[in-house]
């Protein structure tokens, strides 16, 4: 930790740092607290939840509250914001706060930064934003990756955190063909089937 700490203040420009809340308890974190507060950093990513919990569990927001009033770089909350529906995002009223790191969440739901309180069922909106995104990936693995196999294994991962039908997700990752890897897609976005027409969007 010495070392750590030594070289963060030996450096001229400004660090970000990404932290948890501690491994074992809250206590870790907060007893590391002063010593975030002396370097050089334009901002602290915060995710609370401790390092054992991995991504299970309820986010701790009270304990991330009390580090904005402890911490005297602005602060970035990360953890579980997959919209603005249910106060997810109640944490980001506060003026010291510097934005939001969405992850899993965004990649669930793409189109909550257009729409936030769209529900689970695809609306237009959602279909749109898919198939935009898949487009642009599909077109990267086929004019970069070779063979089914490949592509299938990069477009598959695409489906990966997307929140939608889990039948229709199921029939994307079965499928062994890029063929009939098309035609589930289509399926699931309401579209005509053609993997031209998908690398010509």
């Amino acid at each position: 930790l010495k070392i750590i700490v030594c070289h963060y203040m030996a450096r001229k420009s400004d660090e970000v740092k990404k932290m948890r809340l501690g491994q074992e308890n809250e206590a870790e974190g907060l007893a590391l607290l002063p010593i975030v507060n002396g370097m050089p950093l334009t901002h602290v990513t915060l995710h609370p939840r401790l390092g054992r919990q991995q991504y299970k569990g309820i986010p701790n927001r009270e304990a991330f509250a009390r580090w904005m009033e402890e911490c005297r770089h602005p602060l970035v909350y990360n953890g579980d914001i997959c919209g603005l529906e249910n106060g997810e995002w109640r944490v980001v009223d506060s003026a010291k706060l510097k934005g939001v790191m969405i992850g899993r969440g965004l990649l669930s739901r793409p189109w909550i930064t257009y729409a936030p309180d769209l529900t689970a069922n695809p609306s237009d909106l959602e279909r749109e934003t898919i198939a935009r995104m898949h487009a642009a990936v599909y077109r990267h693995a086929v004019e970069n990756l070779c063979g089914d196999s490949q592509i299938l294994s990069r477009l598959h991962a695409f489906w990966e955190y997307l929140d939608v039908d889990p039948k229709a997700k199921k029939a994307i990752k079965k499928a062994t063909t890029l063929r009939r890897y098309d035609e589930a897609v289509a399926a699931l976005l309401g579209r005509e089937s053609s993997i031209v027409q998908s690398l010509s969007r």
